[in-house]
């Protein structure tokens, strides 16, 4: 993609592009760059040194993303969601917002809590 500037301000650095953007109802501005880091408007969320591979926005405009973790690899704003020891794969929300994931052993999962084997 490139950088990312809103209102002529720049929101990235020059050093890294964003691949991906995403804009709440509040105009914060949420991206992920080519180097695995992800930002709320200027400041990284994660300050761990695992990747962030892929973000998404509840319709509370709560931020769940996925990073390169071998395990605990799903957090929905600061908290972990566990899958145990196993690696989430992939996820998505609700109607009302609450995070739904699959493990790496194709077991699903709601917030945290394991749904099905």
């Amino acid at each position: 993609m490139g950088l990312l500037y809103v209102d002529q301000i720049p929101m990235s650095s020059h050093t890294a592009k964003v691949l991906e953007f995403k804009v709440d109802s509040q105009a914060t501005v949420f991206y992920l760059d080519d180097l695995g880091r992800l930002f709320k408007n200027r400041i990284k969320l994660l300050r761990k040194s695992v990747k962030v591979k892929a973000f998404k926005l509840n319709i509370r405009s709560q931020v769940t993303y996925l990073t390169d973790g071998a395990s605990r690899n799903l957090y929905f704003e600061d908290r972990n969601l566990s899958a145990g020891s196993h690696r989430v794969l992939d996820f998505s929300f609700t109607g009302t917002g609450e995070v739904i994931y699959k493990d790496d052993i194709g077991r699903l999962w709601k917030m945290g809590q394991l749904l099905s084997n």
